[in-house]
């Protein structure tokens, strides 16, 4: 019975008791702020919206929203940078359709869903 005590006891000491896999796991789900590449940003962004990236990393510099169409179709978006966050040491800016309901309030600075990152900053 000792034997076995002894050897368990030794067994915990070399593998550990699952405390260094459970940090691991916790580490992994930390939300990155740091990307390499174009496409590692994209892989990230492209299933959130501005408010689930801002509940991430913070309110980003709003830019004034624009018609995409620019013949008054009024398909506008808006860029939104975040200074805090690098995609090869540079701040990301990301482009959002910019939620409104008509002329009135086309214009106002309200980052919806996900529509585009600039990569030319990037390279």
């Amino acid at each position: 019975m000792k034997k076995l005590a002894l050897l368990l006891l030794i067994t915990i000491l070399l593998f550990g008791c699952g405390s260094k896999s459970s940090k691991s796991s916790s580490d992994s789900n930390e939300t990155p702020t740091n990307f390499t590449t174009c496409d590692e940003l994209n892989s990230f962004v492209q299933y959130y919206s501005y408010s689930d990236l801002k509940a991430k990393w913070g309110e980003g510099k709003i830019d004034e929203p624009w018609d995409e169409s620019g013949v008054g179709e009024m398909k506008m978006k808006v860029n939104v940078t975040w200074s805090n966050i690098l995609c090869n040491g540079k701040p990301v800016t990301i482009m959002f359709t910019n939620a409104h309901s008509g002329i009135a309030d086309a214009f106002e600075k309200t980052p919806n869903l996900f529509d585009g990152i600039f990569c030319d900053n990037y390279k």
